[in-house]
Formats: structure tokens, C-alpha cells, sequence
């Protein structure tokens, strides 16, 4: 019942942040912040006395200890879900075949729960993905249980569980010397009590889930050293409004997720562009609304000389200039763009916003996951060339090379337009 501990109690999960006596009443109680504002009373007073202060005025209140569970170790959660031993004549478990991971793939898992059961299945040892989410995983053993009958697990989910610590996250991941995958998203765990313990616990860790975990972006860089092998590093829905301070600690990345958080703007995103391997950046729902990108002389960028996949869907992108910026990535090919305004504002329709989006990125192979065929970009740019082209000789175009001056204005606004036409002849 230490303060500090995570609870569980009719599906609300909630840290204790006081454990005693209040007046008028017996025995203990126990002060809970929950992580649903909703579950809560208020603001860790009663009766006009603190006990204890909550980050919402309303996600506090006061339970019995008989009534919230303090959760189980790992490996009772992994016995209890898989099985130490399995018997044809008393199988009854069931467990999903695959789970929607913070990847954007279904992850198939090892599962106990059919009348026949392969002998790979049945023994812990031979586990290799486990899907512990919400199974109120609250630390490991100290038997080392865990080393001893499941040690070959690659892939571990033990995300929205009742773990308060990185302490605990490393305990266990270094009783399992074959982590490659692990999400531990929508915990509250507190930074590691001393990062030169752990800095071997994870050092074979390839992808990373950190999802709804209410991390800034310093506190992330804080755990960086933890995963020198780290490639995939995904951080939906946290608190990350600045991208600045990483060093090199992120230099093996290939991709990174910062959907829906609330950035401060495009150039936030761009001390990212130095990172020599990412391939795939993920901003979804990241308030981005311009985009500028420095250029070199090429009009290409130096920045993110890998990337090559790029969302930026649910966002609140107004102008084609910030689309034509993206021209300037040299290795992008993919992009997703639906859900902003300039797209879906009622200006153009959605096949004519398809069609400029394509003239403008030549590099572009697959919009919003539809491949862009030879034809469709033909008849996009042609399109493209008769939409403006009357425009274009009005501010001093022309097809007579020497006559041929249209404003610094419009090419700002078109820098791919002289390219798209000399490309006609």
C-alpha cells in the first residue's frame, strides 16, 4: 500500500498518493489519483484538509484498500494467460490470435486456447510474442520465475497495466536477454532510480512503444541511453510540444511516431532532420500547419536525407506552399495528407487536391496508400500546367526562352512549374 503505487479498482487505474486515517471515520484509506478524471471527486481535499494533490480537480478520491487491486507479478500474468502445462481433456482458455499493435500492424501471438495445441505452444519456454495488456502487471518476481520458463520471449505488450516504475520494466527485461519488441504504453512509470543499473538491461531492444505514457520530450531524451540498439520509437498521445536537445542518442532511429501531440510547429520537427537513418516519420494530429524546410543549391534540403515515409494526415495544413515545400526531401515516397484543409476545405474536390498534391512532389510513388501510376501523374501535371498556365503568362511567362520571366511571387508559390512544363517537351 505504498504511496506511489498503482492501483486498479472497477477498470479505473489510478496512483495512490495517500494512505491513512481521514476524521470521523475507521481504519485506512487510501488517497487515489485516477487516470480517468471522470472516476474521481475531487482534488485530494476533504472536508476543507489536503491530503494530497491531484493535477486535475476532479480526479481524485478516497477508497477502501479491500476494494482496488495492487495487480500481479509478470510471470503470474504470463501463466495464467499461456499455461505452464497444457492437457487436451481441460483446455479452455482463449486468447486473440493477433492484436492492432502501436505499429499500425496486426502482430500475430502465441496463444493457449483450442482443443488441439501444438507442443510449441504449451510450454512457456518456447514463447516468443506475449500480449500481457491489461492484465494488472504490477512488478516481477524475485524467484526469477520469469528467466527460468520464459526466457525466449522477443516480443513483449504490457502496456495499460498497474507497473510504476522503469525499475520494474528493467528487471524484467534483463531476465530476458532476447527483447527485441516492447511496449509498455499507458503506464505511469516513474524514471529509472539509477539509469547506470539498467544500461545493459535493454541493450538488444529494437522497438520501443512509449503511447499515452504524459512524457515531454526531456524526459524522453532521459531515457534514450537506455537503448543504444533502438530503431522504432513510437510516442503517440503525449505531453511533447519541442523535438530539441537529442544529440546522437537517436542516430540508429528509422522510424518515430508523434501522433497527436502538441507540437509548437513545423520547426520543432525539423531538429529531427538530421537523423541519418529515419525512414518514417509519423505526425498525425500534431497541429502542423505550415512547413518550411531550409534549401541547398539545388532547392533540395540536407535534412532527413532518409526519410522516405511521411504522415501528415489530421492536421490543419491550409497552403499549397507548405505541400511544394515537401519537393525539397530528396528521398520522400511516400505521403499521407488527407484530413487538412488544404485538401478537403471544399476549394477543389478531392481528385483535383490528389492531382495538385502529385504535381507538386515529383519524387511522390504512393498517395494517402494509393500508388500514383505513370498515367495518373501525366494527367495530373497536365492538369496541373493548364490549371495555372494562364496565370503563369500574365506575371511574365512565356515559352520563348528569352522572354521567359514569370514573378518571384508566383514561383514561390509554383516552384515546380517550369520544371513540370520543360518536362512536356
Amino acid at each position: 500500500m505504498a504511496v506511489g503505487s498503482r492501483v486498479e479498482c472497477e477498470g479505473y487505474r489510478g496512483t495512490v498518493l495517500y494512505c491513512g486515517a481521514l476524521p470521523s471515520t475507521a481504519g485506512t484509506w487510501l488517497g487515489v489519483e485516477w487516470d480517468d478524471a471522470s472516476r474521481g471527486k475531487h482534488d485530494g481535499s476533504h472536508n476543507a484538509i489536503r491530503y494530497f494533490t491531484t493535477s486535475s480537480p476532479t480526479s481524485g478520491s478516497f477508497v477502501r484498500h479491500k476494494k482496488v487491486s495492487f495487480g500481479v507479478s509478470l510471470f503470474e500474468a504470463i501463466r495464467k494467460k499461456y499455461g505452464e502445462e497444457v492437457d487436451d481433456a481441460d483446455i479452455n482458455l482463449v486468447a486473440d490470435m493477433c492484436v492492432g499493435g502501436a505499429y499500425g500492424q496486426l502482430r500475430p501471438v502465441e496463444f493457449v486456447g483450442a482443443k488441439k495445441v501444438s507442443a510449441k505452444q504449451s510450454k512457456l519456454e518456447e514463447l516468443r510474442n506475449v500480449y500481457a495488456a491489461g492484465r494488472q502487471v504490477a512488478f516481477t518476481d524475485s524467484e526469477g520465475l520469469l528467466e527460468k520458463y520464459a526466457p525466449n520471449i522477443v516480443e513483449l505488450d504490457i502496456s495499460r497495466n498497474l507497473i510504476s516504475s522503469w525499475d520494474t520494466v528493467a528487471m524484467a527485461a534483463d531476465k530476458l536477454k532476447h527483447l527485441d519488441f516492447l511496449d509498455v504504453s499507458d503506464n505511469r512509470l516513474q524514471l529509472p532510480s539509477d539509469f547506470e543499473q539498467w544500461k545493459e538491461s535493454f541493450r538488444r531492444l529494437r522497438a520501443l512503444g512509449l503511447n499515452q505514457m504524459c512524457y515531454d520530450w526531456d524526459q524522453v531524451t532521459l531515457l534514450l541511453p537506455l537503448f543504444p540498439c533502438l530503431e522504432e520509437l513510437y510516442l503517440r498521445s503525449n505531453n511533447i510540444t519541442t523535438l530539441r536537445g537529442h544529440g546522437t542518442t537517436l542516430d540508429r532511429i528509422t522510424v518515430i511516431s508523434l501522433e497527436a501531440n502538441p507540437l509548437r510547429g513545423w520547426d520543432e520537427v525539423n531538429h529531427l532532420g538530421t537523423l541519418p537513418k529515419l525512414q518514417q516519420l509519423i505526425l498525425p494530429g500534431t497541429g502542423i500547419s505550415t512547413i518550411s524546410l531550409p534549401a541547398d543549391a539545388t532547392d533540395g534540403t540536407t535534412l532527413f536525407p532518409s526519410l522516405s515515409s511521411l504522415s501528415l494526415s489530421h492536421n490543419v495544413i491550409a497552403d499549397w506552399k507548405a505541400v511544394s515545400e515537401l519537393d525539397k526531401l530528396r528521398s520522400l515516397q511516400e505521403l499521407q495528407l488527407h484530413s487538412n484543409p488544404v485538401c478537403d476545405s471544399g476549394e477543389v474536390n478531392a481528385t483535383t487536391a490528389r492531382q495538385l498534391v502529385i504535381s507538386r512532389i515529383h519524387r511522390l510513388v504512393i498517395l494517402n496508400r494509393t500508388k500514383i501510376t505513370d498515367a495518373e501523374r501525366l494527367g495530373a501535371e497536365i492538369d496541373y500546367l493548364k490549371r495555372y498556365g494562364r496565370e503563369w503568362l500574365q506575371v511574365g511567362g512565356s515559352r520563348d526562352p528569352t522572354k521567359d520571366h514569370p514573378s518571384e511571387k508566383f514561383l514561390q508559390q509554383h516552384p515546380r512549374f517550369q520544371n513540370v512544363l520543360a518536362s512536356m517537351h
